[in-house]
């Protein structure tokens, strides 16, 4: 699958089975199939003052998958909330995550390594996320995760960027039991 989705404002343009769609102020991204498998491509791209994305749920990359997913948000104000993404045992990812913010940001990453509800541990394969904040056009953060020995499960990553520009972190080495629950706490998103 190639798919492209583009939000300008209220104007959505794509190509693919990605969508995306309007709820009380929160624009949510929807991959009908919640899965990435193959060579699958992503492109997203979202502009607009104040901008609130999240996902309809749990993206899933298959094994033996090489999957590369680029998403751009660029706005005044930015919530950028996805849920955790769950890579399979043999699964290849890269991610690029940009945030182009010109007051405020709040921006949330999951990623967990395996099915571990199914009892499976992720033992090989790459994933690789870099994410980028900007502030008013300068690089503010830069962070890559890479999975490695020191991330056994999961790793949840909340990022938030005040009017100053300042920023703060926090990262979470967590099990698959807890990522949601801290997702949820963090996004303040109730489905």
């Amino acid at each position: 699958m190639k798919g492209y989705l583009e939000v300008n404002g209220h104007i959505i343009t794509r190509k693919g089975a990605l969508n995306a769609y309007w709820s009380d102020g929160l624009l949510i991204i929807a991959n009908p199939s919640e899965v990435l498998a193959h060579e699958d491509e992503v492109k997203i791209i979202i502009r607009g003052d104040n901008v609130k994305v999240t996902d309809q749920a749990y993206t899933k990359i298959l094994s033996r998958s090489n999957v590369k997913i680029y998403t751009e948000v660029i706005g005044d104000e930015v919530d950028f909330l996805p849920h955790p993404v769950i890579f399979y045992d043999g699964s290849n990812a890269y991610i690029e995550n940009i945030i182009r913010v010109e007051k405020r940001a709040r921006v949330l990453e999951g990623f967990i390594l395996g099915r571990g509800g199914h009892g499976e541990v992720f033992n090989q394969g790459n994933v690789k996320a870099v994410t980028k904040i900007y502030f008013k056009d300068k690089l503010i953060i830069y962070d890559i995760f890479k999975n490695s020995k020191f991330v056994k499960n999961a790793l949840l990553t909340y990022y938030e960027v005040n009017a100053d520009g300042e920023y703060d972190y926090e990262k979470f080495l967590v099990n698959h039991n807890t990522i949601d629950s801290l997702w949820r706490k963090y996004s303040n998103i109730n489905f």
